[in-house]
């Protein structure tokens, strides 16, 4: 997310007031900590599981950290789609702005390998945004994990 921000010129800070929703998709990482938290659950004599793992069982919990360190304001959800899940992402993020509630999104798609973060809306103040979002959405179609989105932005990129 830092990186993406910084790319596009846009500053951050719990100071500014970001008004971005923030919509993210990809639970592999949370099974896995889900499995250990139940692991340290049962080896701890189902008394109690220690908390700093529960908290990272849940899928928000990266995305409200994110929220609070970047200053995003917005709405904050996630969803998942066993088809597209970008394009799961960027359908809901053009309902948000469409409606209003904040012009542009930043939306994160992991695995356990990777995390794909896309920022949508306005024109950022430090570069030109590689794709429009319908062109995205069309692409993202038929894409199921975050490693195609990577593909895809590396191949742009490199024809720019």
């Amino acid at each position: 997310c830092a990186l993406a921000l910084k790319t596009a010129g846009i500053e951050y800070g719990k100071e500014k007031d970001q008004q971005s929703a923030l919509l993210g998709a990809g639970y592999e990482p949370t099974l896995m900590l889900n499995q250990a938290f139940f692991r340290d659950y049962v080896d701890s004599g189902r008394t109690m599981g220690r908390g700093n793992l529960f908290i990272y069982s849940l899928p928000t919990s990266a995305m409200a950290e994110i929220s609070i360190h970047f200053g995003l304001t917005g709405p904050t959800l996630f969803l998942e789609s066993e088809r597209a899940p970008l394009e799961g992402l960027l359908e809901y993020a053009a309902q948000i702005m469409n409606n209003g509630r904040t012009s542009d999104a930043v939306l994160l798609w992991q695995n356990i390998s990777c995390v794909v973060c896309v920022l949508t809306g306005d024109e950022s103040p430090g570069k030109s945004y590689l794709t429009g979002l319908a062109d995205l959405k069309s692409r993202s179609a038929d894409w199921q994990e975050p490693e195609e989105a990577l593909r895809y932005f590396e191949s742009e990129t490199s024809n720019s």
